[in-house]
């Protein structure tokens, strides 16, 4: 008894001095007590974020037609046909039925070496679904492809993944020349999802990052002359010919970073420094260049800073052997020597059969 009862008082105990928030006052019965009621209230959480996407698709048989013999009557002998993958594409159709915009990302894990899955989007962008019909909801299609050497018999290909993603980063993506320009008109976040071909070049004036995640742009003239705060261009290939042109004119802009891309050039530069900013990162430039070099620098004050692997066929030219730009070689591995560009306080420049790299002391 006496245990039960030691129990009870001290749950008692712990419930009297719990989170609770007790209010007491004394009271001669002279006048009612006065107790306060105050209301609290809590905003609505607005329901939150609700993905919801449809997923549909066609039947993913591919057909390989064997070549086979076919009879001349003209020459009267047995002609051989060349064999090969039909020229057909699948399609993938996604709907967006969710509060908020997607993003969408298509691979493929190939089981046969030597045949490959040709995917004409592998990002895509969709806007949220909000103030629209079930019926006029955003969609995408995204046509699928094979090529390759051939097969013997009926077999699996591989498989092809869809991920799907909130748009956190409002990322907009682009597949044509078209929606290159209206996205950079715009700025923001933008990625291809296919390589393009130009016929005129971008003006970049406002805030942006442009991602190519593995593919190209072309162009018979200079691909983008950034005057704005372009933030970086990254992950791809620029690929421009004929005379004044450069894959990237940098004209003005600060603190314009380019990575891991490669840049080609013929009888152009790869880039053109004209009173800018510019780091490049884990980058290679290609091609004979103008004036014998894939990068120029003109007359006017600015800065180029090297960063990691940096690969150079041409050399840089300096207009008027301009000594208004900054050049700077930071850590990383080069195909030339970067001594006179590396601050020798603070790194090291050895020279190895790979290249030259630049170390911190």
């Amino acid at each position: 008894m006496n245990i039960k009862r030691k129990t009870a008082f001290i749950l008692a105990l712990a419930l009297c001095t719990g989170s609770m928030t007790a209010f007491a006052e004394t009271n001669d019965g002279t006048s009612p007590a006065n107790i306060e009621v105050k209301g609290k209230f809590v905003a609505a959480s607005g329901g939150g974020t609700v993905i919801a996407a449809d997923v549909t698709w066609d039947d993913m048989t591919f057909t390989y037609q064997d070549g086979d013999e076919v009879w001349n009557p003209d020459t009267h002998a047995y002609e051989v046909t060349d064999g090969g993958w039909t020229n057909e594409t699948k399609n993938i159709n996604i709907t967006n039925h969710s509060n908020t915009g997607l993003l969408i990302y298509t691979d493929y894990d190939a089981e046969l070496e030597d045949v490959d899955f040709n995917i004409d989007k592998d990002i895509v962008s969709l806007p949220t679904a909000e103030g629209t019909a079930p019926a006029d909801a955003p969609k995408t299609t995204i046509k699928i492809g094979v090529s390759g050497e051939a097969i013997q018999e009926d077999e699996k290909l591989g498989s092809i993944y869809v991920s799907i993603y909130e748009n956190y980063a409002k990322v907009i993506s682009v597949s044509t020349a078209e929606e290159l320009k209206a996205a950079v008109q715009k700025g923001g976040n933008i990625v291809l999802s296919n390589d393009i071909t130009l016929d005129k070049t971008i003006e970049i004036t406002k805030p942006c990052d442009i991602g190519l995640y593995g593919h190209t742009i072309t162009a018979n003239n200079t691909i983008f002359k950034v005057t704005g705060n372009c933030r970086s261009i990254y992950s791809g290939t620029l690929k421009t010919s004929g005379s004044n042109a450069s894959a990237v004119y940098a004209a003005g802009c600060n603190d314009l970073k380019l990575e891991n891309l490669e840049l080609e050039s013929d009888d152009n530069y790869g880039l053109l420094i004209d009173n800018a900013k510019v780091a490049v990162i884990d980058s290679t430039f290609t091609g004979k260049g103008l004036n014998g070099a894939n990068i120029g620098l003109k007359d006017l004050p600015g800065s180029l800073t090297f960063k990691q692997n940096i690969t150079i066929d041409s050399g840089i030219y300096k207009e008027n052997d301009t000594d208004k730009v900054t050049i700077s070689a930071e850590r990383g591995q080069y195909n030339f020597d970067p001594t006179e560009y590396v601050d020798t306080s603070k790194y090291d420049v050895r020279k190895y059969t790979e290249g030259w790299f630049v170390t911190e002391k």
